[in-house]
């Protein structure tokens, strides 16, 4: 089953494992093609309004943040995702492939 344009189901809280089985961590954050983010940002100014065309994030690719325990986290594209399965989420790439990739710089 899959939403948002072609993107993965993803929910905060559920675990990320790569394809080889290693435990990334927990989705901290979501931020969906269409601008949305789950939960909202917060500025200085208070929490940023999401409805709000004026002031919400500008659509783009969708990722999310894996909270990796005592590591910096990583912000992953959805198209990394294979599968999401009761609260699972399975990436496409072995822990190798993946710490590869510049995922612990978050996209703008």
């Amino acid at each position: 089953m899959e939403t948002d344009g072609g993107a993965p189901p993803l929910q905060l809280g559920e675990e990320v494992y790569t394809s080889d089985g290693t435990r990334l961590g927990p989705i901290k954050r979501i931020w969906w093609g269409d601008g949305r983010v789950d939960p909202p940002e917060h500025r200085s100014q208070g929490t940023l309004d999401i409805v709000s065309d004026q002031r919400r994030r500008v659509p783009g690719h969708p990722f999310f943040q894996i909270d990796i325990p005592m590591a910096p986290d990583w912000y992953v594209p959805f198209s990394a995702v294979a599968t999401n399965m009761d609260g699972r989420v399975a990436l496409n790439l072995t822990y190798a492939e993946a710490e590869g990739r510049p995922w612990q710089i978050e996209p703008e």
